[in-house]
């Protein structure tokens, strides 16, 4: 006899599958009683992968002098997955071991440059910002300095993100 493990839909129901749909994963019954389409499964994405896609609206932003996006949440569900992976190893026997060290390396990189980036962005938003009654040449000129020392700010912070080493599962 096998054996499944139940999985629990969003309309609560208990089923033995869920399929990938258009708003999530759900049960038959959903998929039929709200004419929802079946899609596949999504492509998987490395971490590495991600967070490089999560960094790059903020580069097209900062090169094309834009407001940057504040919207970090890619970054800090990446930080939340390695706190969680690093808290799993904790109390068993694997603090001591070399992907415990791999794996809280990595959540500290990502918690500095998350802190340096959400400071940076704030920072550069704002020198995009003149203060009102700055029509003066000097004064525009000033303002393009903040404005370039506030981009270097970001550029730095998203190089230290780049440079957070993601250990592989079984290395």
């Amino acid at each position: 006899m096998k054996h499944y493990r139940l999985q629990t839909c969003k309309c609560g129901r208990q089923t033995k599958r869920l399929f990938y749909t258009e708003v999530g994963k759900r049960c038959g019954e959903c998929i039929n009683r709200e004419g929802l389409k079946r899609t596949g499964v999504p492509e998987y994405k490395s971490r590495a992968r991600r967070l490089s896609d999560a960094l790059a609206p903020i580069y097209s932003a900062i090169e094309a002098h834009e407001e940057a996006p504040d919207d970090l949440s890619e970054i800090e569900s990446l930080k939340d997955e390695m706190e969680t992976w690093r808290d799993g190893l904790q109390g068993t026997n694997l603090e001591y071991s070399p992907k415990y060290e791999e794996v809280d390396a990595a959540c500290a990189e990502l918690e500095n440059g998350l802190s340096s980036l959400e400071s940076a962005i704030s920072s550069y938003n704002e020198a995009l910002t003149p203060a009102p009654g700055t029509e003066d040449i000097k004064d525009n000129a000033d303002h393009e300095d903040e404005i370039e020392d506030a981009k270097s700010e970001v550029e730095s912070a998203l190089s230290e993100l780049e440079n957070v080493s993601f250990p592989g599962m079984y290395s």
